[in-house]
């Protein structure tokens, strides 16, 4: 009897422990293509979309070539501005640059946040109680995670700084 009671109290310590490791990460949101909209605007949308939601842009720059013509709107006044939404079509296309859609942004800027709340300037391990682990990547002295959306060619990357605090955040999408 005091056997089966020992082999009893051993699963349920195991079982105990397991939900302790997974009730955290199970409680974190799954990344949606939602959480990739920040001030508004994020991939699939049109450049001219975004102008409507975020104003005129404060540069504009691009480049057309190797088979894509891109188009960047770029919104801060700084050296690093605060965010970039970049339109992405092929070289050849002669659309308006508001037709374009967006494919890619880059957060620079701590006020900028999705509505989750995510922004540069977490702490990683904020970012997990949200979304979970990223797929960690190392690229020379850069550590960035990688959050794909679910059936999507869709993205988010964090870059991270020191102590691991988001320096920047990108947003990407294939399509």
């Amino acid at each position: 009897m005091k056997r089966k009671l020992s082999i009893w109290l051993s699963c349920m310590v195991m079982v105990l422990a397991g939900l302790c490791i997974w009730l955290p990460i199970a409680s974190a949101h799954t990344l949606t293509a939602d959480d990739l909209l920040f001030k508004g605007v994020g991939p699939g949308m049109t450049l001219g979309e975004v102008k409507a939601v975020l104003g005129e842009p404060d540069k504009l720059d691009g480049f057309t070539g190797e088979g894509v013509r891109i188009v960047n709107y770029v919104y801060g006044k700084y050296a690093q501005p605060e965010m970039i939404v970049m339109g992405r079509t092929g070289a050849l296309s002669e659309s308006p640059e508001e037709e374009i859609k967006v494919s890619g942004l880059t957060i620079n800027s701590n006020l900028i946040a999705n509505k989750q709340g995510l922004r540069v300037g977490m702490y990683y391990r904020d970012v997990v109680e949200k979304y979970g682990e990223g797929q960690k990547l190392v690229q020379g002295k850069k550590t960035l995670y990688i959050y794909d959306i679910p059936s999507t060619a869709q993205e988010l990357a964090l870059i991270m700084g020191p102590e691991n605090i988001v320096s920047q955040i990108r947003v990407s999408t294939e399509l």
